[in-house]
């Protein structure tokens, strides 16, 4: 699968979705990581069909926040960047 990984520290962001649409409309699958404060907006995001959302788990046990079943690993993370045929950083 090829893909562009976004790894966002704010959202929602205007010109990250922007960008993830013309991603989809390249033929990449746009993956979104929330991390840091950004898992704190992971309920105004959510996969799809044309994107694919997770946010780090250590990142939300920081916060004091209960951690969903779909959120990565930093070892995840690390695969995510490894495999991604662009990574973006916001």
């Amino acid at each position: 699968m090829t893909y562009t990984l976004h790894l966002v520290r704010r959202w929602p962001d205007d010109l990250v979705e922007d960008l993830m649409r013309d991603d989809a409309k390249a033929g990449m699958t746009p993956h979104l990581v929330l991390l840091h404060d950004g898992v704190l907006q992971v309920h105004l995001v959510t996969s799809g069909p044309d994107r694919v959302v997770r946010a780090v788990a250590d990142d939300f046990r920081r916060r004091g926040i209960p951690v969903p079943t779909e959120a990565v690993s930093y070892a995840e993370l690390v695969e995510l960047i490894a495999g991604a045929e662009r990574v973006v950083s916001w």
